[in-house]
């Protein structure tokens, strides 16, 4: 029972490409073969080589619904004989939908993001839904984001899939902590949804405390660069812009993170990153965030609208070091349990088996 999966992404995408690499370096040869369908240029395309798994390539274009369509041509020879198409990102879903039509096969998606986010045209939004609809059943990263869909009309059965990520814990963390003071993380720069504002209040209020170091990490976006600058003026010696890291050295490189978003975050990537290296997290509960956090486990959960809660539970982690290293302990036990990747390449056998 070979799966397609449909991929639209050119380039190394973002997160949802970078769950889908992970899925396939674990899938192995003892779960159904895959055919991966994806543009030759993509992250995707590579990894599912390196994986073993048959390629096709899919010629696609960003909202260029006439090439898009032509392309489908080989990708259908490739896919002949496949028992089911599966698009992994809400771009794909009418192109799966049309690919297993053609077929005779039943046709799946996953969706990783909300489905009335504003990055998606209101014709794409209708596309997604439109196509869902029509899909034997739609995984979603998320409880939050089935949720959104359930209220957004999406009829499909709705089935929770938490995305995963390798096992291999990152390298050991080179520094300790400061013998009197404590590292602050915050890699929301590039985003304005991410609580730059927040972490900006929170590290002015926090000027005077001793020890306090803010790490800001990511390459400002356009709106954040000018405050982002201005902020480190204003508070010398405990703002620090760091740039853009991997994830592995920057949670190296602090004791605690701080991720007040404002905006709805499916299931950041990074708050799983986190809980993999053992480093506790105050989080917004805006989105998946609240299914990766356990409050008061490993970690705190605050409501988005009232920020200076978030401060206070910050303030409880920041000024105890046994606590983070308790819940960072527990927070990557957790993760043991909950967000690996061989966990994730269970559950989709499961539900491409039973969809």
């Amino acid at each position: 029972m070979t799966i397609a999966i449909l991929s639209t992404t050119h380039g190394r995408g973002r997160g949802a490409e970078a769950v889908l690499e992970e899925l396939l370096r674990v899938w192995g040869a003892a779960r159904p073969p895959l055919l991966v369908a994806a543009p030759p240029d993509s992250g995707v395309f590579r990894a599912a080589r390196e994986a073993g798994c048959a390629v096709a390539p899919l010629a696609t274009g960003r909202d260029a619904a006439l090439r898009n369509r032509l392309a489908l041509g080989a990708v259908r020879r490739a896919a002949a004989g496949c028992a089911r198409v599966h698009a992994w990102h809400g771009r794909g879903f009418e192109l799966a939908r049309t690919l297993a039509r053609r077929l005779g096969v039943p046709a799946s998606g996953t969706q990783h993001d909300h489905p009335a986010a504003a990055y998606h045209s209101r014709l794409r939004r209708w596309l997604m839904r439109r196509s869902a609809n029509r899909f034997e059943a739609l995984a979603c990263v998320s409880r939050a984001v089935a949720d959104a869909c359930a209220a957004a009309g999406y009829r499909a059965p709705l089935r929770v899939i938490y995305n995963g990520l390798a096992a291999a814990a990152p390298p050991a963390r080179p520094a300790a902590e400061l013998p009197d003071g404590v590292r602050i993380g915050f890699a929301g720069l590039y985003a304005v949804g991410k609580g730059f504002a927040v972490v900006a209040d929170w590290a002015h209020a926090t000027r005077q405390r001793p020890g306090w170091h803010w790490r800001l990490y990511g390459e400002p976006a356009p709106a954040l660069a000018d405050a982002a600058r201005r902020l480190a003026a204003e508070c010398p010696g405990t703002v620090a812009l760091c740039g853009r890291r991997p994830a592995e050295e920057l949670l190296a490189e602090v004791d605690l993170l701080a991720a007040p978003a404002t905006q709805f975050d499916s299931l950041p990537t990074l708050l799983l990153e986190a809980a993999r290296a053992g480093v506790p997290c105050v989080a917004a509960a805006n989105g998946g965030a609240a299914e990766i956090v356990r409050d008061g486990q490993t970690g705190f959960l605050f409501d988005p609208a009232r920020p200076q809660d978030g401060l206070r539970r910050l303030e409880t982690l920041a000024q105890n070091p046994g606590l983070r290293r308790q819940m960072g302990a527990a927070a990557a036990q957790d993760f043991d349990r909950r967000f690996r990747a061989e966990r994730m390449a269970e559950d989709y056998a499961r539900f491409w088996s039973q969809a």
